[in-house]
């Protein structure tokens, strides 16, 4: 071959990022059921081949796709949240969908009396079975959430519903012929039960800057504006915490009862969807803006989320790098740097996003 072609070959491959030699051995060795898991990469989520391929045996890339999925579609089975360990192989995901029941994981189904009201009446409405038609729950989830319902429409209504919930045979007898036989998803018929109920936001909190019904439930967005918080952080096991006094700029926490808030900043007091929200520079918050909540209970009174958020003990976890234009990659450089002032340096916030996100719920899927 033309010292030219192989020139040529060579860049053309380095354009393409060929995957990995193990990738080609997989090939040879795996057979059709790695060859038709990257059929399902390619169809539904191309943008990742290059990531997926990359990426060694199964142990990794399923993980990968389901992950990728779920952000593109829908969440699939949580066994694919931790590690594989050499237990599942491609087959597992080529011939079935493992979807979760009404999208929910594993928690879910044991806090269903903090869910959404919609959810606690979908989950009462409809039988949720597997392939061989054996129901997902008993009555230690059933009992509990037939309760809750019975806040959002009358007893006697919730009494009509058959034990164990209606299948889908029965749902058409009973809404055929009806207003709402046209009606495509389950949900809209949970609310079509629920149409004589009322919904109240109750007393809001003080500095309280919007409401929404959240999958915990009801939530509240609550500003705090800048100040000196007095913080402890953990930074070593078996030793005393380290103490800060922290000057903090405006914060946005996002409360649900029992809950740990999502933490925001911001330069001023939000009073409009575009306006811009910021990382906010602590210990303790993921990627998205939400809070770990370690060993802390948080109580049901969402006007003291955020003092509560600052009395927990802090840890060096959560994403703790590019919170700070300064010490993107050392947050605690920055704490001992602001430790005894009074005024933090907005300029040194790291832009996250906007108010609209935050209000539509978009915050959960950052990365």
């Amino acid at each position: 071959m033309p010292a030219r072609a192989l020139v040529a070959l060579g860049e053309r491959l380095r354009a393409v990022a060929p995957p990995r030699l193990a990738a080609l051995v997989e090939v040879l060795l795996v057979g059709e059921g790695f060859v038709e898991f990257m059929d399902l990469v390619r169809q539904y989520i191309p943008e990742h081949e290059a990531e997926i391929l990359r990426a060694a045996g199964p142990d990794e890339r399923l993980p990968i796709f389901a992950r990728s999925f779920k952000a593109a579609y829908f969440p699939l089975h949580w066994v694919f949240d931790g590690p594989m360990d050499g237990d599942v192989g491609y087959d597992y995901i080529v011939h079935s969908i493992h979807a979760l029941p009404m999208g929910w994981d594993d928690e879910d189904w044991h806090e269903i009396d903090s869910r959404h009201s919609g959810h606690q009446l979908l989950f009462a409405l409809c039988r949720c079975c597997d392939s061989s038609d054996h129901l997902l729950y008993d009555d230690s989830l059933r009992i509990p959430a037939l309760e809750a319902c019975a806040q959002h429409t009358r007893r006697s209504v919730l009494g009509r519903i058959p034990e164990g919930g209606c299948t889908r045979a029965e749902l058409h007898r009973l809404l055929d012929g009806t207003e709402y036989e046209a009606t495509a998803k389950a949900a809209e018929v949970a609310l079509a039960i629920a149409r004589d109920s009322e919904f109240s936001s109750g007393f809001l909190p003080r500095d309280a800057l919007w409401w929404r019904s959240g999958r915990n439930g009801q939530e509240v967005a609550v500003w705090r504006p800048p100040k000196v918080w007095r913080v402890a952080l953990m930074a070593e096991p078996l030793k005393p915490p380290r103490r800060f006094s922290l000057p903090m700029p405006g914060l946005v926490f996002i409360c649900s009862r029992s809950h740990p808030p999502g933490v925001w900043a911001a330069k001023r007091r939000p009073a409009s969807p575009e306006d811009l929200v910021y990382k906010a520079p602590a210990f303790n918050i993921f990627s998205s803006g939400l809070s770990c909540q370690g060993t802390h209970h948080y109580g049901a009174d969402l006007n003291q989320l955020p003092e509560e958020f600052f009395r927990a003990f802090f840890s060096p976890t959560g994403d703790t790098t590019g919170r700070s234009v300064k010490h993107p990659n050392n947050l605690l450089a920055l704490w001992e740097e602001l430790d005894g002032r009074e005024k933090y340096p907005n300029d040194d916030l790291v832009q996250h996003g906007r108010v609209k996100d935050l209000l539509e719920g978009k915050y959960k899927s950052w990365r």
